[in-house]
């Protein structure tokens, strides 16, 4: 076959594996009818092969946005949707007596504005971004306050400055990991003061600024929705933000 033809015919396909599998197959039969089919299976194929890429490459990228549709853009953290949904999850293994009880924490950074004002927004995302990972890295070493292997725990970055946690109380109230006897209430107050209260104020540290969280908790009670149980964790915040603010008051005075 001379040059011509080998271009004209090899145009006819969409690559060149395709093209020389035909020509292979057309040297063997030399039969214009068995290879016409042939052509046709090979194209056929071909195209059954380019329709599977572009379904797994479509189903990776729906995957992929749904995974960033659940995570906070800045510190990839779940955002408020996963909170709502994991809340609304955890509440059932309660009632259904999974889970002994939950608590939520609720923490809003102080001092954050003064940084964006004075620093500039990347060091204030820097911050954002080093509180959540202070933060993760709190939940396993709650299994000595709270026993277990903490595997439910979780933070959430649910817009701004503001962070939610959701813990699994997963020893009986009056238990401890070490055998001291404190209610559930006595627990979340040294994890809130001895745990992630310092982890937010270690945040600001170690990008050389100032700061720290105002940090309030709520605890499941019989007759608690997950609405319920998260204003009870905001006011307990706020709370809090205007205790630090009357003491700096005070002092200023």
């Amino acid at each position: 076959m001379s040059e011509q033809n080998h271009q004209n015919n090899s145009s006819e396909f969409q690559s060149a594996e395709e093209w020389h599998e035909v020509r292979f197959v057309e040297g063997i039969h030399n039969n214009p009818e068995h290879l016409e089919d042939h052509k046709q299976l090979v194209r056929t194929e071909w195209e059954k092969h380019a329709l599977q890429h572009e379904l797994e490459d479509s189903q990776q990228s729906l995957r992929e946005a749904e995974e960033r549709a659940d995570r906070h853009p800045l510190t990839g953290l779940p955002n408020r949707a996963v909170f709502d949904r994991d809340l609304d999850e955890a509440f059932l293994s309660v009632e259904q007596g999974v889970r002994p009880n939950i608590a939520i924490v609720n923490a809003d950074l102080d001092g954050f504005k003064e940084v964006n004002d004075g620093y500039g927004h990347e060091k204030g995302d820097d911050v954002l971004r080093e509180v959540g990972d202070q933060l993760e890295r709190e939940l396993p070493l709650l299994s000595e306050i709270l026993g277990g292997l903490r595997k439910n725990d979780k933070v959430y970055h649910v817009g701004g400055d503001e962070f939610l946690i959701i813990l699994d109380l997963s020893q009986r109230q009056g238990e401890s990991a070490e055998g001291a006897i404190y209610s559930d209430e006595e627990k979340m107050e040294i994890i809130i003061e001895d745990r992630i209260r310092p982890a937010a104020t270690r945040a600001f540290a170690e990008h050389g600024v100032v700061g720290s969280a105002s940090m309030g908790y709520s605890l499941y009670q019989d007759g608690d929705t997950p609405k319920t149980m998260k204003e009870r964790a905001d006011k307990a915040m706020y709370r809090d933000k205007a205790t630090k603010l009357e003491r700096l008051d005070a002092l200023r005075s």
